[in-house]
Formats: C-alpha cells, structure tokens, sequence
C-alpha cells in the first residue's frame, strides 16, 4: 500500500505550495488587520462532555465538537478531517487527504496551518472543503492565541499545562489562524484515550473521562494508522504532535507525536475553533418589562424562550389606574424574527391615570374620569333650573378654575375634586 501512495504524496506537495502561496497572497491583501483586545480572565480552558453542533447549525459539511470552556466560550474540534486535496475523485479518501506536517516541526511553517487557514478563508480550490461564506461558525468564531501558545510534547512536567489557546473577545469571521490544529495539551487534557509521557514509569497514561468522551465524538479513519496532526512540536526530532486512530489496539487514541514525513504515519487535519458558546442555542429570548413612563418602575416583566424565527405580537397589558401604554423608543417591536441565541427586549411604557371627580354638576358631560397628567380637561356644570351658577370649590387637586359654567385645566400629578356651585335665581 505504501508504494501505491508515493506517488499521489508527490503531486499534492506541489499542490500545497501553490495554493499555499495563492491563498497567503489573498490574506495579506484583502483581510483587515484585527487588534488584539482584553482576553477572558482565566488562562486554562475547563474540559467539558462537550455538545455537538451539527453541520446544519455550523454552516459546515461536518459536525463540530464541544471539548472545553472558558468563560461564555468554547473550544470546539471539527469531528470529520479537512479533504483539501482538490481532485474531486479523491474526495472521502484519507489516503489522499492526509499530509506532512512541513520541512521543520514549527508550526507557523507547516502545511497544516497553511490547510487551515485555506479551509477556513475559503481559498481552497476545486473540489477540496471551503468553509462557506455564509456559514453560521463565522458569526460566533473569535480571535484567539494559538498560533504564539503551541505548547510541548511528551513533558510529564509541562505537557498537559501548556499549550492552552484562549479566546478572546473580538469576533473574527475571517482571518489568518482563527481556526487553529490543537495542541498536545488540549488534546491530552480533553479529546483523547491515552497520552504519551516519557520518562514515566508507565509512558501511556489513561486520560480523563471527559477526554474519552470527547475523543469517541471525533472521526479518525481505521482500517490503516492515520492520524490528526496537532500544533505542538515533537521532542525527538523530525517529529510533531499527533493522536492517531484507534487502529493500533495497545496505543489506541494516543496523543504523541508523528513524524514529518508523510508514508511513515498519516496525518490527517482537524481544524479547531475559539466561538462563542451561543452558538449551541437554538432558541431566542424575549424580554418583556411593562414600566411607568415617568418613573421607570417596573409594573410587570416576562421571559420567554422561543424558537427561533417569527415571534410576537406581544401586546401591552391592562394595569389599573395607567393608560393603554406604548412601545418605548429604545423597544424591539412586539412581533418580529429572532436567531437562535438572540436576546430582544420588549418595553412597554404606562402613563399614570389621576382621577377628575366633579360634584353638583347639572352636564351628563361633567368631565369626571381618568386622565393623564399634562391633558387639558375640560369640566362642566351645566345649567340647573331656578339657579345660577356661582362659582366652583377646588375640594383637592391645587388647580384654578375659571368663574364659567365649562372650563379647562391643565391635569396636574394627582388627583382632582371639585364642586360646581349654585345659588338661587331672583324671581
């Protein structure tokens, strides 16, 4: 079989210096410089049972794995490898889809970022995996430091303490290293079976329930040895960090390392990703706060969790002694979409009623009622048989009225009692 795939390894090196070289061009003229920003506070990721996000929720031909967080983020691994070989008959065949990692051991160097980098900028050609332009990863991929934090191999003193990317908080949705290969720590620590340490008693350590988990959600071909190649250096030389299959029955699922060369060990590429953990939502949140208008305290408030799509109407509510209320101009409207992972805040906003009581008027139109403060009210006494109108006594309210039958005034913050006066007419 090895000599069968010498051949293929040959035409496909120069293939990658090409397009390697096209796509860097591309980068280098078209994409924005991203500065670095504030980073979460802690410096090593939590290891979790991760969730899967599908292909369809990614926007990717594959699913995606959750194998850590830090802070309201999550480092995800691409279940199924990159094929970035672009002959379209090639496709799905790990004989033709694995690579060497590069002339030297150094990441920044290797054919493996250059993959990734392709895969994920979309400069990949012909038949070979393009992250599409419209997938939803790039509304939740965030800038991160792997590239600078490539960690080490084998160490039982330093290898499963470093090497830990860290997001930050700036979103990227396109951009040299975004998408990064894991390092032998990440991968030790949360996607694995077993890890190499050397030096130790027992060389093959059993890694971490989360870690076999995770490592049983991910898709490393059988059937031959093939591996996915990870960022960190190799301590022997000639050799970089790799976990293979679980082909070999003693060293199953190991995170070691592999040599450069491609015919000896067969490394496949696995892109990873800093995102944010929103991403796994598929559900919105709608916010809905009923406020008085002039003070702002809250009369009523709602959560609700929605699918994501159309929502709404939400229409206002009936409060005793408040107007009919209205959106507030900061408001989202009461129907509308939400993403999944969205947050909309609905705000409703209430005018006090104060209460306008009128005595003795003679009107069925007296201009008793509920008004809000600022309406001009008009009040009537009317006309009463053998009387004349002499006047009205404000009871309560503090407002001046006017020596006529109908009058206005303007509503003040409280509430009005007033009495319409009459006296005798002369014969």
């Amino acid at each position: 079989m090895n000599r069968i795939l010498v051949n293929p390894q040959i035409a496909k090196t120069k293939k990658v210096i090409f397009l390697t070289f096209t796509c860097a061009l591309l980068l280098t003229l078209f994409l924005p410089i991203q500065n670095s920003v504030a980073t979460p506070t802690t410096d090593t990721p939590t290891g979790v049972n991760g969730r899967i996000l599908t292909a369809n929720m990614a926007g990717d031909t594959s699913d995606w794995v959750e194998i850590a967080q830090n802070g309201v983020y999550s480092l995800i691994v691409r279940k199924n490898y990159v094929n970035w070989y672009p002959q379209a008959s090639r496709y799905g065949n790990p004989a033709w889809q694995y690579t060497s990692f590069g002339a030297t051991n150094s990441y920044a160097n290797s054919n493996v970022r250059n993959i990734i980098n392709n895969w994920f900028n979309g400069c990949a050609s012909s038949a070979a995996d393009n992250l599409p332009a419209t997938a939803r990863l790039r509304d939740y991929t965030m800038q991160n430091n792997a590239l600078n934090v490539v960690g080490t191999c084998c160490n039982p003193s330093a290898s499963l303490t470093n090497g830990f990317s860290k997001p930050t908080t700036t979103p990227a949705k396109t951009g040299k290293d975004v998408a990064f290969a894991l390092s032998y720590g990440e991968a030790a620590n949360f996607c694995s079976l077993t890890y190499f340490m050397r030096n130790l008693p027992v060389a093959n350590q059993q890694s971490s329930t989360i870690a076999v988990a995770n490592f049983n959600k991910i898709t490393i071909p059988s059937g031959y040895i093939y591996g996915m190649w990870l960022r960190s250096p190799g301590d022997l030389s000639s050799t970089a960090g790799g976990m293979t299959n679980t082909y070999s029955p003693s060293v199953p699922g190991r995170v070691f390392q592999l040599q450069l060369s491609t015919e000896s060990e067969h490394g496949l590429v696995y892109p990873a990703l800093w995102v944010n953990s929103a991403i796994f939502e598929t559900k919105g949140t709608i916010n809905i706060i009923h406020k008085d208008a002039t003070s702002g305290a809250v009369l009523s408030s709602a959560t609700y969790s929605v699918n994501s799509g159309s929502y709404g109407p939400y229409n206002g509510l009936t409060f005793s002694d408040y107007d009919s209320g209205y959106l507030a101009s900061n408001s989202a409207p009461a129907s509308g979409t939400i993403a999944a992972g969205e947050t909309k805040e609905i705000i409703y906003l209430y005018q006090r009623l104060y209460t306008v009581n009128v005595n003795n008027s003679c009107d069925p139109q007296t201009g008793s009622g509920q008004y809000t403060a600022g309406t001009t009210v008009t009040v009537s006494a009317g006309t009463r048989d053998s009387y004349d109108f002499s006047g009205w006594t404000v009871n309560t309210g503090g407002i001046t009225l006017a020596n006529t039958t109908i009058t206005t005034f303007v509503m003040p913050a409280n509430n009005v009692n007033v009495t319409a006066n009459w006296k005798i007419a002369p014969n």
